[in-house]
């Protein structure tokens, strides 16, 4: 599922997809769910980019995690 997102400012898309998903892993992903941004070197403010929805990784609850001394 994709979700379309707003630049809020002028920005390259690598920045972009890096602060999203906090990696590059999906930078060929997202190009190709934009082809028209293939040769944009800056997106410009308002520019709409269409991302893949964050996976949401479950993780282990402060109670799993505690271990007993005895």
């Amino acid at each position: 599922m994709t979700i379309p997102y707003s630049v809020k400012y002028s920005m390259r898309l690598d920045e972009l997809v890096y602060d999203y998903y906090g990696s590059l892993e999906m930078f060929e992903r997202t190009l190709e769910l934009n082809p028209s941004l293939t040769n944009v070197l800056i997106l410009k403010t308002g520019t709409t980019v269409q991302l893949e929805k964050k996976q949401i990784t479950q993780t282990k609850t402060s109670e799993e995690n505690l271990k007993s001394l005895w």
